[in-house]
C-alpha cells in the first residue's frame, strides 16, 4: 500500500493519479486504496448512454450483475480487482443503512422500480465522482 500518496483529509475520499485512497473518519490513517480503472468508468458510461445494449433494458439489478462479472473478468486476465472505491459506504452513508446490504440493494430498497432505481444509481454515482474531484471527464 502506498500512503505517501494519500492526502490526508479526514473523511474523504481523494484521488491520486490512478489510486483511489480513502480516509478514516476519526484518524488521519489511509484505509483503503484501489486502482480506479478507466475501462469500469467508460464501462459505466457506456451502459448509461444505451443500456438497452449492455443489459436489454434499464434495470439495476442487471446493470450490478454485469459490473460484478466484468470486475471478475478483469481480475482473472490481470490478477488485480478493480472497483468502486468508497462507493459502497457513500451510498450506506446517503441512505443511513449500514449492514450486510450491497450498494444495489440499499437503493433499490428506496425505489419503486428497477429503472427508477438505475437512474438513481447514475446520480448517485456522478454525485460520488464529484465529492471525490474527478476531472470532467472522468465524470459519467
Amino acid at each position: 500500500m502506498i500512503v505517501s500518496r494519500c492526502y490526508f483529509i479526514k473523511g474523504r475520499i481523494h484521488k491520486h493519479s490512478e489510486e483511489i485512497f480513502i480516509t478514516n473518519l476519526k484518524e488521519n490513517l489511509c484505509i483503503g486504496v484501489s486502482r480506479m480503472d478507466s475501462r469500469l468508468i467508460e464501462l459505466l458510461k457506456n451502459i448509461k448512454k444505451r443500456p438497452g445494449i449492455y443489459l436489454g433494458r434499464k434495470s439495476l439489478l442487471f446493470l450490478q450483475h454485469f459490473f460484478y462479472g466484468y470486475q471478475n473478468c478483469l481480475y482473472d486476465l490481470e490478477g488485480e480487482f478493480y472497483h468502486l472505491t468508497g462507493f459502497q459506504e457513500y451510498i450506506e452513508d446517503i441512505y443511513d443503512i449500514h449492514g450486510f446490504n450491497n450498494w444495489a440493494s440499499i437503493i433499490q430498497l428506496n425505489c419503486t422500480t428497477d429503472e427508477e432505481a438505475f437512474d438513481k444509481f447514475y446520480q448517485h454515482l456522478d454525485e460520488f465522482f464529484e465529492n471525490m474531484d474527478l476531472t470532467s471527464e472522468d465524470k459519467i
